[in-house]
């Protein structure tokens, strides 16, 4: 999606992590994990891309125009 820019790079980096979060993370086999498990790599994953450059420009551009930027 990238490539024919349907999404730019900011947008695979967000759901690179997104999906990293949905497969249970790093786990080598089929595991059972807790919901407590899940939310962590959630708040890991939000942390980690709320602390970059680009999503800050884009909750500031959301909060300031009410839209969301595609950066």
């Amino acid at each position: 999606m990238e490539s024919a820019k349907y999404i730019s790079e900011h947008d695979r980096i967000i759901s690179e992590e997104f999906g990293y979060v949905l497969a249970g993370g790093d786990l080598s086999a089929a595991t059972e994990v807790s919901e407590q498990y899940l939310l962590g790599l959630e708040r890991k994953a939000f942390l980690k891309l709320a602390m970059t450059k680009k999503s800050m420009e884009r909750m500031q551009s959301l909060v300031t125009t009410g839209r969301p930027l595609r950066n």
